[in-house]
């Protein structure tokens, strides 16, 4: 089931990480095992089909995850790395400024203007 959702859609790929849940005790160990493929072999068609690790592509969902959240502007940077499975705000905050290219606070100050 998944192959097919891997080569016919990367929304159903990131509905059912999603489906895991976003918290800390997701892996991507445990995807492949759920798939019943090898960790090698979910690696080799991520790359294949969506251009990344299964790694990178989580930690994209997880971040554009963040900047909803923050766009919201309903929860602190604490309670929206908590929302995301991140126990610690400041990797939280290291792996967003990786990825959007400035922190969550300096994010949320261009947001408001």
């Amino acid at each position: 089931e998944i192959l097919r959702c891997l080569v016919g859609s990367e929304m159903c790929i990131r509905d059912r990480m999603i489906e895991s849940g976003h918290s800390s005790s997701f892996s991507i160990q445990k995807l492949a095992w759920e798939l019943k493929i090898g960790r090698s072999t979910l690696n080799r068609l991520f790359h294949a089909y969506l251009g990344m690790s299964p790694h990178a592509y989580w930690t994209r969902i997880r971040m554009e995850r963040a900047k909803q959240l923050i766009l919201e502007g309903r929860h602190s940077i604490k309670e929206i790395a908590d929302l995301l499975g991140i126990s610690n705000p400041f990797y939280f905050s290291t792996a967003f400024r990786r990825y959007v290219g400035m922190s969550p606070s300096q994010y949320r100050k261009e947001l408001r203007g």
